[in-house]
């Protein structure tokens, strides 16, 4: 889980408080640009995202994460004290898919957190059974194809045969 926020005591305590309830790697970052410098070498299952941030903002940092195609996927959940619904429109509009306020309740964060990561499980769960299904339909059209070819000599060869012995019956019992 990477927790982007400018204060490291936030940051803390969120780690803290999820930490107890999930067995994962956490990382943080105090700004966007570092976040975004971060998920250049890792790539994590989801992303909490403070808002309000000098320099690059969180929404801002949010639309930038999800133009990045190994990215798209990783459930952003914005975790911040603005309670303006411009904000909250703007966040979704962005591509983040929670919106929890500070001060952060620790069993709604434990919560949402979870459902995240589930759905982020889900996700890459299906695109892998996509994947294979890919690979099998590859496969299944390969296979046809050379049934179809091995097929053809044998019935073009049967097709031969009946055709000679259409030909004796007729010249052995003409009409």
């Amino acid at each position: 889980i990477l927790i982007v926020d400018d204060v490291e005591n936030n940051c803390l305590l969120i780690e803290d408080d999820l930490s107890s309830e999930l067995k994962c790697e956490f990382r943080i970052a105090s700004s966007g640009s570092e976040a975004l410098k971060i998920l250049q070498n890792w790539l994590p299952d989801c992303i909490l995202m403070d808002i309000m941030m000098p320099d690059m903002d969180g929404i801002e940092t949010t639309r930038i994460i999800k133009k990045i195609p190994e990215c798209h996927d990783i459930p952003v959940l914005m975790v911040t004290a603005k309670q303006e619904m411009e904000s909250f429109e703007e966040s979704f509009d962005a591509g983040a898919v929670d919106y929890i306020y500070k001060p952060v309740d620790r069993t709604t964060l434990v919560a949402r957190t979870k459902s995240a990561l589930r759905s982020k499980e889900d996700l890459d769960r299906i695109k892998e059974l996509n994947k294979e299904l890919f690979q099998k339909k590859e496969e299944l059209s390969s296979f046809s194809h050379i049934v179809s070819h091995d097929l053809k000599t044998p019935v073009v060869g049967a097709s031969s045969l009946f055709d000679l012995f259409l030909m004796r019956i007729e010249k052995e019992h003409p009409q």
